[in-house]
């Protein structure tokens, strides 16, 4: 059994298959785990982020300035005093770059993840970090006090690279027993279009009260090309929701670089 550029032999089953991924030893095949969890779900539809509202348009190319609701976090603070962001550049290329508190990214055209790289004694942040827009003032990415990572179920393929999900997960917990939907959105990026391509599809609907959770996998990946954007977004009656979202895949890179989570996350943990 073969698997693009690896190490597997005639003999190997797809449980090797797997497991070589996870461990790095097939190249070019990365494994992604995106985590989103949104604390306030109401009746208009929002992310199943931390910065509580819709998702922005994404299709734009800015700079970042990391910014935080407590001054203890700062470059000499004892909460956050450096965060990575890993995002795409104008090309959709992965880029993974540290900056302080108040400093400002390169120019990125998305956000795939940030999380704090280095703490003071609070070992974490202390007030909400946001990764927020020097051209439109928007947030595009945030953590919510204590986190220490980005909490948003929002991954951007990169150029040259396609996306395998297998799995979705998605939790609820809530008071009421109206109407709860959660969306799968799809933006495909058409090269040489001025807009691109939305599609929403819905993969769950409950009226139960207190808390529900469903998974659902896939025999055969669904399978979306570079520049896809993949988010979800939820709504829900009075009160509101709590609502997460986990998904897993794989990132196949046609381009044979070699990349490694790292190179596309920030970092090796999930």
């Amino acid at each position: 059994m073969a698997l693009g550029d690896s190490t597997l032999t005639g003999s190997a089953t797809p449980l090797d298959a797997v497991l070589g991924i996870a461990k790095g030893t097939i190249k070019n095949h990365i494994p992604i785990f995106v985590i989103g969890g949104n604390t306030s779900v109401g009746t208009l539809a929002e992310a199943i982020w931390e910065c509580g509202s819709h998702l922005p348009n994404v299709d734009i190319s800015q700079t970042y300035t990391l910014t935080s609701t407590d001054p203890a976090d700062s470059f000499s603070g004892t909460g956050a005093q450096v965060a990575r962001v890993a995002g795409l550049d104008a090309n959709h290329d992965p880029v993974v770059e540290s900056i302080t508190v108040g400093g400002k990214t390169s120019e990125l055209h998305r956000i795939n993840n940030f999380f704090v790289a280095v703490s003071g004694s609070n070992k974490g942040n202390v007030g909400t970090l946001s990764l927020v827009g020097d051209t439109d003032g928007l947030s595009y990415a945030c953590m919510l006090p204590g986190r220490a990572s980005n909490s948003g179920a929002v991954f951007t393929v990169p150029e040259g690279m396609r996306l395998l999900i297998s799995e979705f997960n998605w939790f609820v917990g809530r008071k009421q027993t109206t109407e709860m939907d959660i969306d799968a959105v799809f933006e495909v990026e058409v090269e040489g279009l001025p807009f691109n391509t939305v599609q929403r599809v819905r993969i769950a609907s409950t009226n139960s009260q207190g808390t529900s959770s469903a998974s659902s996998t896939f025999p055969i990946p669904a399978s979306f090309p570079e520049r896809t954007t993949v988010w979800f977004e939820a709504t829900s009656g009075t009160p509101t929701a709590e609502v997460g979202v986990f998904f897993s895949g794989i990132l196949v890179d046609n381009l044979n670089r070699g990349l490694s989570p790292s190179d596309i996350m920030g970092t090796t943990r999930p």
